[in-house]
């Protein structure tokens, strides 16, 4: 389980921005947007020191992800439109 972590506002909006960028990059990457999403998040938290999965796990999970989504690319302002609704 993961503990909790208290993030200040600027190290929110760095996680929510990286995480944008990041899940563009991904999702260009796998040609799927679950997975760039999904490794977007955890890499920007990574980036941060906040390690939600061990790099195996999300690597494997990432993996998972895009066996589900075949090719399936993102909508244009995917990644960018479903980051505000993270909240933590």
């Amino acid at each position: 389980m993961i503990k909790k972590t208290e993030i200040s506002d600027e190290q929110r909006k760095r996680i929510i921005d990286k995480a944008g960028r990041l899940s563009d990059e991904f999702g260009a990457k796998y040609m799927a947007c679950a997975p760039g999403i999904f490794e977007g998040i955890a890499e920007a938290f990574r980036d941060e020191g906040i390690e939600i999965f061990p790099l195996e796990i999300q690597k494997a999970l990432t993996r998972g992800l895009s066996g589900f989504m075949a090719v399936s690319p993102c909508p244009e302002s995917a990644p960018a439109g479903l980051l505000p609704l993270l909240r933590f």
